[in-house]
């Protein structure tokens, strides 16, 4: 009997997950699906507002300087999406004020900046109400600025193909959300003993859906910090050591000022979503085609090795634009996935901890887009968890093997990002008594220290040797001048400067919205205090996976130590390279510069005066439903505004 109920469950859980797609994608249909016949499907409209008169050809012209407004009157009917078409010559940033009836059947203004892809040339609306009219009139922030008067006078804007789309659809990005939560669900439930004993499955199931769901939403274009750059880089790499003669459209990609890349203007709306890809497809092949040389990029290369190997993989399977760009995104997040599941399942110490950072917000999103940050940050985790493994084995038991493996992966990861050596100097508090021989200890406790020599000086001789360079995003910047005249000149004041701008903003770079909720050019995921909750109450309860386990008052000193001279590095490496020489205020430090030290630095907070009396099963797993909340619930909250 026990084991046809046993069969039975797993049939039911399939059931749940479908029945909850369908209700899902029922209920986001529902008021359309109910709609007057006069109101349903993809209709024309005039600036009346009357559909079905052959006005398709209709076109408004809008003059540019005078300020006109384009009103269209409505006449209260259900709109899903206002969509129309437009021709201008750069950008178009638009004021919308829609007038609509709300469930009172009052009326009420909703005023929105509509900014479309320029590669489209077309918007589209999501309103989802009773609209009694729409007016849409020019917005000049940006144009002010990037163009003169006379520019200005000389253009012209035409709006055209204006129509309420009603059509009840399927939505894919919706559908897989739906999925991945209830299946999540289901899956918790049934191996609920299993996943409270390993947690990183757990991760990986909620990693990898988030991550797709990530990838199937975003445009192929930026929407993370300096995309076009990593992509560049990524795609160098993918064709090395030759060249490549392909669409014109990836050099386009790779430059931060080509106005089809531009992060301001992605889509707002699925409709818009869809039309960017089919658009992106059809001018990859127009015909026109420029040569790529491939390239490394020097110490920055193992950071976008994944990447690369995804583009290899894509374009060697002829596969179209859109899918060579997800597919390096695909390979970042099957990497990070990887090494982070191999961190959570090794590492004795911090285990939840650990979780909950690999699963937070603006992780997944860095995960899923063109960085070598993930990489950074999952190598640093994978290293970390086997030193720790190392650290705590009995006697005579550590592996030189491991050891070597643990230098290797952090000295690899860390390359890209140099400010994190001193990481490697945790190796120090290897025991001796673990090693047969006390000589031996002391061996690898020289390579770790070696590593982190070598990284250092990656990162201080080509400054040395290359004075006048640095970040031109920070204006007239010379790295040289800084480090030997202000920085290494004058310890003293330097050291006032730099510790005045790292508790500025301490607190959100801990554990905030500067260093977990951040979704690049996309925004800040709002609902940040989640996240401070969650990760003190963590941070403040987590146990170790052996009750032997402790982390004494002088190791707590020194991985304090380590951390502080990496924050330290951090902000350093930033005034010299991306500050004039002499300022006082430290531009261009972010939050997800932290994220690698975050684990070590909530180590040492973590304490056994707060007891959690539950079993270990128990508390794992409400630790990965708390991070189930945030990752799902971020990811909702950043796309339901634009492609649900």
């Amino acid at each position: 009997m026990a084991k046809k109920i046993g069969k039975w469950k797993y049939l039911l859980a399939a059931l749940f997950v479908v029945l909850a797609c369908v209700v899902v994608e029922l209920a986001s249909n529902w008021n359309l699906l109910f709609l007057p016949e006069e109101e349903r499907g993809l209709q024309q409209v005039n600036l009346e507002g009357k559909s079905g008169m052959g006005d398709e050809e209709a076109r408004y012209a809008l003059d540019v300087r005078k300020g006109g407004a384009l009103t269209v009157d409505l006449g209260g009917r259900y709109v899903k999406y206002f969509s129309y078409e437009y021709s201008f010559d750069t950008l178009l940033d638009m004021d919308v004020s829609v007038t609509y009836l709300n469930p009172y059947g009052e009326r009420e203004v909703l005023k929105l900046k509509d900014s479309s892809p320029r590669v489209i040339g077309s918007s589209a609306i999501e309103l989802g109400e009773r609209v009694e009219k729409i007016q849409m009139s020019l917005n000049f922030d940006r144009l002010d600025s990037a163009y003169t008067e006379e520019e200005l006078n000389g253009m012209s804007l035409e709006i055209f193909h204006l129509s309420v789309d009603n059509r009840p659809a399927v939505n894919l990005v919706r559908l897989l959300l739906t999925a991945a939560i209830a299946g999540g669900l289901m899956l918790l439930i049934l191996f609920w003993g299993h996943v409270g004993t390993h947690p990183e499955y757990g991760f990986l199931w909620i990693a990898l859906s988030v991550g797709m769901i990530l990838i199937f939403a975003f445009p192929p274009t930026k929407v993370g910090w300096d995309e076009e750059t990593h992509f560049r880089r990524a795609y160098q790499l993918s064709i090395w050591p030759g060249s490549a003669e392909d669409t014109v459209l990836y050099p386009k990609m790779m430059d931060a000022s080509s106005l089809e890349n531009w992060p301001l203007n992605v889509p707002q709306s699925k409709p818009e979503l869809d039309k960017v890809r089919d658009t992106l497809n059809e001018y990859a092949d127009n015909g026109v085609t420029a040569v790529v040389d491939g390239d490394t990029s020097g110490i920055y290369t193992p950071g976008y090795l994944p990447h690369a190997v995804g583009i290899k993989l894509a374009r060697a399977l002829g596969m179209s634009y859109t899918w060579v760009y997800m597919a390096g995104r695909i390979g970042g997040l099957v990497f990070y996935c990887i090494m982070m599941f191999l961190a959570i399942r090794f590492t004795p110490v911090g285990k939840r901890i650990m979780l909950l950072i690999s699963l937070m917000p603006e992780v997944l999103f860095l995960a899923v887009t063109y960085t070598y940050d993930s990489v950074v940050l999952a190598c640093v985790m994978l290293g970390l968890a086997l030193l720790f493994r190392e650290m705590y084995k009995p006697e005579g038991k550590i592996s030189w093997w491991v050891c070597l493996l643990s230098i290797l992966i952090l000295c690899g990861g860390i390359l890209p990002k140099a400010v994190y050596a001193p990481l490697l100097l945790l190796g120090l508090f290897l025991p001796l008594s673990g090693f047969k021989k006390k000589w031996q200890g002391w061996c690898w406790r020289g390579g770790y220290a070696l590593g982190f020599l070598l990284l250092m000086a990656s990162f201080v001789i080509p400054t040395l040797l290359s004075p006048g360079t640095g970040d031109v995003r920070g204006g007239a910047v010379d790295p040289g001048l800084q480090m030997s005249q202000y920085v290494l000149g004058q310890p003293l004041q330097y050291a006032q400067v730099l510790l005045k701008n790292i508790f500025e903003t301490l607190p959100e770079d801990f554990a905030g919205k500067w260093v977990f909720c951040q979704f690049g050019h996309l925004g800040v995921y709002q609902r940040f205090y989640l996240v401070y909750l969650i990760a003190f109450a963590v941070i403040a309860t987590d146990r170790h996976e052996e009750e032997h386990i402790r982390l004494k008052a002088g190791r707590r000193i020194g991985i304090f130590a380590v951390v502080a001279v990496s924050v330290a590095l951090v902000w350093t490496s930033m005034y010299i390279a991306y500050n004039v020489p002499g300022a006082t205020a430290i531009q261009g430090v972010q939050g997800r510069y932290y994220l690698p030290l975050m684990f070590p630095l909530y180590l040492i907070l973590n304490t056994r005066l707060i007891q959690v009396r539950t079993s270990r099963i128990n508390y794992s797993n409400a630790v990965l439903l708390m991070s189930a909340v945030l990752a799902y619930g971020a990811s909702y909250w950043q796309l339901c505004e634009r492609y649900l």
